[in-house]
């Protein structure tokens, strides 16, 4: 991974989304994607790499589930960022960090440092 982070953030909710994007860009200059949907993020991680990500559960489109299993097979560290309950997390995706909203920006800070590192999952 460079020293620069690409990380993607997947959140539909534009207030949180800007949070995000705020605490991520100012972990090592990181640059920062953000979209709000499933289909965005796919095409977008089609077309682009990237070294993390964070994932709200429930988007405009749908359950972001399958585009965490597409992250897994391409090795992306990403955790989940929701409101969702952990419970609603499929068995055979809760080996990633699931943080609950809200959650303090130093809680980002440090997972971010850790996805960097290779200490999640």
């Amino acid at each position: 991974m460079s020293s620069q982070p690409h990380i993607l953030i997947v959140e539909d909710d534009f207030l949180v989304a800007l949070d995000l994007e705020a605490i991520a860009a100012d972990e090592k200059g990181a640059k920062v994607t953000v979209c709000s949907s499933v289909a965005e993020a796919e095409r977008l991680i089609s077309q682009e790499n990237f070294d993390l990500a964070m994932l709200d559960i429930d988007v405009l489109d749908g359950k972001t589930f399958g585009l965490a299993a597409h992250l897994l097979e391409l090795r992306v560290p990403f955790v989940f960022l929701s409101g969702s309950l952990f419970e609603d997390v499929p068995d055979d995706l809760r080996i990633v960090t699931f943080l609950r909203k809200p959650c303090p920006a130093q809680v980002i800070r440090q997972t971010i440092h850790s996805m960097a590192s290779g200490q999640t999952y």
